[in-house]
């Protein structure tokens, strides 16, 4: 499946996606702690996400939740695993009247316990909450899970004593014996009987090997020690990772990681949940996308991913994510699906992709392509309408002419006759009209007097209606913000303070969400590698200070629709 970024409601987003399609699904919905708490971005497609979520409490709350995790079990995979990230506020509703509910009792696999600060409280009533849950269940019991460990903490390194080591380096000692009465292991070997009530644990064959490869202590009188199986540091995968975590640190307000998102989880988390639950080319989906932490971390391990979220600064910021561990060889491939569709990646599309949009948009199936061209005749719509898709603006009166003939060859090859149905289609702009009274259909960009002209001499004179429509008609479309950066020097000398100033409109005066900064120095094999970087930026002013060298600062906006436009501009500074 193809890496999707989706600005969009998660719910009906969800709705529209494969059952069975997705590997591991980690979410991070907002925290039934403070309906606040949920508006982190503040801008109107999150706080239009959760405006009905805490309405009537609890059980608003959780039939919210209900909704999205019934279309998360949907797409999973029979393989599939499902993480659902909250707090104390809401653990037990969660976990009894949705994971229980949906997934089955029997499905659940773990409840762990990330301990995600050290927090201190005054509070003399009650111990200090310092952790997360997280609630792991399963599609079905055959699911993907891959043991993952840790290094060995301190104490457990204290067994590995720098007396005891040989060529081989450190070891700590393990018992060759068992605490069971095992009459076939019950037996002397080299002068050594074991203790009532224990046996050997291996077979006398695998004893002798492990002697004769040295891996047993002897005794001052040359027989083996009871307790002496080497164990070698060196062999050692680590520990085994329990449900209990709490060897990850939160994203503190000055780490590297920190995006400006106040609810950030640490990559380190996802990459535990991720190489735990998933292998590479897997599919996995967060559809409470926020930073793009699930997504970023995904990207790095070889996996594919779905994100969905209906901020679009939250869109915007996980694209730029994505874009920054992008490799100029090796770029990073991806759908970024915008609230409205971009009107130049339109004009840029594919002949064949545009037409099948246009006309599955208008509810009408595409015709099949031929060698020998289409002959004006794209689609067609309930079995008696033709629909003629131009990718170009003006379109003139030959095209009318063209979908006649069109109109009247179908008709006479497939002896069809006019259907009574009500087709009923909403314009953009919010006029509804039926279509089923319509002989055709042109979709384009813009027409020419020509063609309007030729369209009512057919309706006048054979009682062709052939309706022309824009695309903006039937699309959701807007152009990208136009920006404009500007540098400004404030300080001069061997480094210099520079300010770079960036603004942005659009044709509808429509909200720029924020900007993002990203600074380029040309290094030693001449190839350009990022400097500094500035992702959420909501003033449009970005301040740094810069040595000699060559540099390259781009600039994008977001808007609400989440269309993206850019500015950039080279600087040498010769100190």
């Amino acid at each position: 499946m193809l890496n999707q970024l989706i600005l969009g409601d998660n719910l009906e987003v969800l709705k529209s996606l494969p059952s069975e399609s997705v590997d591991l699904c980690y979410i991070d919905p907002p925290f039934f702690s403070n309906r606040n708490y949920a508006v982190i971005w503040g801008d109107k497609g999150e706080m239009r996400s959760f405006e009905d979520c805490w309405d009537g409490g609890i059980d608003t709350y959780i039939n919210w939740m209900y909704k999205r995790v019934q279309e998360i079990h949907r797409i999973l995979k029979p393989t599939g695993s499902f993480y659902l990230h909250c707090d104390w506020h809401a653990d037990a509703y969660l976990r009894v009247y949705v994971l229980d509910k949906i997934f089955g009792i029997g499905n659940f696999v773990n409840q762990i316990s990330w301990k995600r600060t050290n927090a201190k409280s005054n509070s003399t009533k009650k111990f200090t909450v310092l952790q997360d849950t997280l609630f792991l269940y399963s599609k079905t019991e055959n699911y993907i899970f891959n043991i993952q460990r840790r290094s060995y903490s301190d104490a457990q390194m204290s067994r590995y004593k720098k007396s005891q080591s040989d060529e081989k380096g450190l070891y700590r000692c393990d018992d060759l014996t068992a605490p069971n009465s095992s009459k076939e292991r019950q037996f002397e070997w080299r002068g050594v009987i074991p203790s009532t009530n224990r046996s050997w644990r291996f077979s006398i064959e695998e004893l002798e090997r492990l002697y004769s490869e040295g891996l047993i202590v002897l005794q001052k009188d040359g027989r083996p020690r009871k307790d002496g199986l080497k164990k070698y540091l060196a062999d050692s995968q680590g520990e085994v990772i329990g449900d209990v975590w709490d060897d990850i640190d939160r994203v503190s307000n000055t780490g590297k990681e920190r995006i400006g998102y106040p609810t950030q989880k640490p990559e380190a988390l996802l990459e535990r949940i991720i190489k735990a639950s998933s292998n590479e080319g897997d599919t996995v989906l967060d559809c409470f996308m926020g930073g793009g932490t699930t997504i970023a971390v995904a990207q790095k391990l070889g996996r594919n991913w779905i994100g969905i979220d209906q901020s679009p600064s939250a869109f915007g910021v996980t694209r730029e994510r994505i874009l920054a561990i992008s490799k100029p060889l090796f770029p990073i491939e991806f759908e970024a699906k915008t609230a409205k569709w971009d009107w130049d990646n339109l004009r840029k599309m594919d002949d064949f992709e545009f037409e099948k949009l246009c006309v599955k948009t208008l509810g009408g199936e595409p015709t099949k392509q031929s060698k020998g061209g289409d002959l004006g005749k794209d689609g067609i719509l309930n079995n008696w309408s033709v629909i003629s898709v131009k990718r170009s603006e003006n379109i003139g009166r030959n095209v009318a002419d063209n979908l006649r003939s069109a109109i009247l060859r179908f008709r006479r090859e497939k002896n069809v006759a006019k259907q009574k149905d009500n087709l009923e289609f909403t314009f953009q702009h919010g006029e509804k009209i039926n279509l089923a009274n319509y002989d055709g259909f042109i979709i384009a960009f813009s027409f020419g007097k020509g063609l309007k002209a030729e369209l009512a001499q057919l309706e006048r004179e054979e009682g062709f209606k052939i309706l022309p429509l824009t695309v903006e008609d039937i699309l959701p479309v807007a152009k990208r913000p136009k920006v404009i950066l500007k540098v400004e020097c404030l300080k001069l000398g061997e480094s210099g303070d520079y300010k770079f100033i960036a603004t942005a409109s659009t044709d509808d005066k429509r909200l720029i969400e924020f900007f993002s900064f990203k600074i380029l120095v040309k290094n030693k094999e001449e190839k350009f590698d990022i400097f500094t970087f500035d992702n959420f930026n909501k003033t449009g002013i970005f301040e740094t200070e810069l040595k000699k060298g060559e540099y390259r600062i781009t600039v994008t906006a977001t808007d609400e629709y989440g269309l993206v436009g850019d500015d950039e501009t080279e600087l040498t500074i010769k100190g």
